[in-house]
């Protein structure tokens, strides 16, 4: 009964899409946001949901249980693409997905059926495709910068221990597989002998281009957190398509749907740190040693806040 329920629901929903979507949607006018899973994106896409009208949200789709025909290329551990490389199937699958051609319910877990007829625009949340950015912005002429929102590495690998869904992770099979990708030294695969170390080095991988200069907003959750007003005004001065008065009067404190307690997502500076006694020195150093090696500056491993976020 329950694969009938559900074979209909498809079916529906594929009716629906024929009649409304057809080719009304712009691939250059999606709104992409690029993060790390346990960044705070969940919570930044649900609120760019809520402030844009006629806009579906498209949920993290580099998984083949989620967009069954795509490339192989997009949907490794971390996959990138360098910035000037030609992959023509693998664009045409993305501009496809920006402007909602497939049809899978599983891509929309915010949309129901029959809210796909006043659809006009797209907003994609990507949690492992921020190497896929540069290709990205280089090849495609969005109308919207796409933000690349960014957490301490370290406030990250807590909240994605913490959360369970990496107990099971195979590291010498994934280790392996990101070495090789990214050509990365004996030296810092030395290091690598735990999940919170291994989580880190995906961190340092997945942000790689975070020191570099790009056609994109790089928002960091810090400040997100910190003065989601003038955060959220700072996106719309680019994309000048929310209206000020939403911003003005929307709650912040809205959880999002992927904070498993009760707990406000705006509170005390305090809650910046909580990952502060969670990793000892020793495991900082040989963080910060990783750090280096990718070039990385924006955060300092000994502080909550990015290096040129002003203590408020």
């Amino acid at each position: 009964m329950r694969n009938l329920l559900l074979r209909l629901k498809q079916k529906v929903f594929s009716i629906y899409y024929s009649l409304y979507i057809n080719n009304k949607i712009d691939y250059k006018k999606s709104k992409l946001i690029f993060s790390d899973p346990r960044g705070g994106s969940t919570w930044l896409a649900e609120t760019l949901y809520f402030l844009l009208d006629e806009h579906c949200l498209i949920w993290e789709p580099l998984r083949k249980k989620r967009f069954k025909n795509i490339s192989d290329k997009l949907t490794s551990i971390r996959p990138s693409i360098n910035k000037y490389e030609n992959y023509e199937t693998e664009l045409y699958q993305l501009k496809n997905l920006f402007s909602l051609k497939y049809k899978n319910p599983i891509l929309l877990p915010y949309t129901s059926t029959f809210e796909i007829k006043k659809y006009t625009h797209t907003i994609i949340k990507f949690c492992r495709g921020n190497n896929l950015l540069p290709w990205l912005v280089n090849s495609i002429d969005f109308k919207y910068k796409p933000i690349y929102f960014v957490r301490h590495p370290l406030a990250v690998v807590k909240s994605q221990i913490e959360h369970g869904s990496w107990d099971d992770i195979d590291l010498q099979y994934s280790l392996k597989i990101l070495c090789s990708e990214y050509k990365i030294e004996q030296s810092i695969i030395d290091f690598i002998h735990d999940q919170k170390i291994f989580l880190f080095l995906v961190w340092c991988i997945h942000n790689k281009n975070l020191s570099k200069s790009g056609n994109w907003l790089l928002i960091s959750y810090e400040e997100l957190f910190l003065n989601p007003i003038k955060t959220f005004n700072f996106i719309n001065a680019e994309w000048k398509c929310i209206n000020q008065s939403k911003i003005d009067t929307f709650d912040f404190r809205k959880n999002s749907r992927t904070v498993k307690d009760n707990k406000i997502i705006l509170g005390e500076k305090i809650q910046l740190s909580s990952w502060k006694g969670f990793f000892l020195d020793e495991e900082i150093k040989k963080y910060q040693i990783i750090l280096n090696y990718f070039k990385i500056n924006y955060y300092n491993l000994y502080d909550v806040y990015p290096v040129h976020l002003e203590k408020i």
